[in-house]
């Protein structure tokens, strides 16, 4: 499908960020609508295997000034949990599989020199009315305090990105096993990148009690 370009009105491809996620090998697709349109959801958005038609139709996908950012998932994550639970992520094995059409093994050359990775992950299984964009309860809990979706680390958020750290187990091929990665089954991932201990935090670390209470089980 080409695509369109018209005046006032805005791009989507395949994998426009946070929202979209298609199957490796889909077509990059494209519709346009006015800037002014909000009567579709994010959901609508989100790719059903190998089926496009109507998804883009009088969507903006950016509620506001800002132009959207398109990117295409790197890899997916294959097992580990199936859905989304807190807590015990430490227990979990699972691997990323790098696209086959886009990358050679070279790609993971020397990363198994490193025990800790960086993986940037979209949680494509939430349900985009469910976006929080002010503030709430962590974990709907009302013992701990209402704050912003900036002062927490929930899946509802904005674009839908998530950031985790795991272990490296091995590297085979177009594989990546790791233990500790808390996304699910089917996640798609944007970027992998080593952890370096000098891209730690510099100087002393301070949280509140609500965050060290919520993630004391965690891992």
């Amino acid at each position: 499908m080409a695509t369109q370009r018209h005046p006032g009105i805005w791009e989507a491809t395949s994998a426009t960020l946070g929202i979209a996620h298609c199957p490796a090998k889909a077509p990059i697709v494209s519709a346009c609508a006015p800037r002014t349109s909000r009567s579709r959801t994010a959901r609508d958005l989100i790719c059903r295997p190998w089926t496009f038609d109507g998804l883009f139709d009088d969507f903006d996908p950016t509620g506001g000034d800002m132009e959207p950012i398109v990117v295409q998932p790197v890899g997916t994550v294959v097992g580990g949990r199936v859905e989304a639970f807190d807590d015990d992520w430490n227990v979990e094995n699972a691997l990323i599989r790098l696209d086959g059409t886009r990358f050679e093994p070279e790609a993971l050359a020397g990363l198994d020199a490193f025990s800790h990775l960086e993986v940037v992950f979209q949680f494509h299984l939430v349900d985009p009315s469910s976006i929080n964009t002010s503030a709430r309860h962590p974990r709907g809990n009302p013992d701990w305090p209402k704050v912003g979706i900036f002062a927490q680390r929930g899946k509802n958020r904005p674009n839908l990105l998530g950031v985790s750290r795991c272990r490296v187990v091995a590297v085979d091929g177009l594989d990546l096993h790791v233990r500790g990665l808390d996304a699910i089954d089917g996640s798609p991932v944007l970027d992998i990148k080593p952890y370096m201990a000098e891209f730690g935090p510099q100087g002393e670390t301070v949280q509140p009690e609500w965050a060290t209470e919520l993630m004391r089980t965690y891992y």
